[in-house]
């Protein structure tokens, strides 16, 4: 499944650094360094990382990476840097409930495949 994260063009050097040590992230998917995202899709300020993720589990330690990512950010400076995962016509926002991000990632999957696939 190939998908794209956004974050602001101040974060995703980090956020890539940080996806790039964990190995939950890199066993399963393989993605490149933020490329900047055209003014009018975001409206400009944002970068994309794009990935190909390889199972759901894959895409699971994914979310968790970005949730927890988020959470460290917010620990640290305190305030967490919006991410968003698109995947052809879905977009979600990673939130702080990784529980919560998954189920919506997998309801909006379930809806992008259709009913009975």
């Amino acid at each position: 499944m190939e998908l794209s994260v956004a974050t602001s063009e101040d974060h995703a050097a980090d956020l890539y650094a940080w996806l790039s040590e964990d190995r939950a992230v890199t066993r399963g998917a393989t993605f490149s360094p933020p490329v900047p995202i055209d003014e009018g899709t975001l409206g400009g300020g944002f970068e994309w990382l794009n990935f190909a993720v390889s199972s759901g589990f894959s895409l699971a330690g994914l979310i968790t990476s970005l949730a927890s990512y988020r959470l460290a950010r917010r620990q640290s400076t305190g305030q967490a840097p919006d991410v968003t995962i698109h995947c052809q016509t879905i977009v979600i926002t990673v939130g702080d409930d990784v529980q919560e991000t998954l189920r919506r990632v997998d309801e909006a999957l379930g809806d992008l495949a259709g009913p009975g696939e």
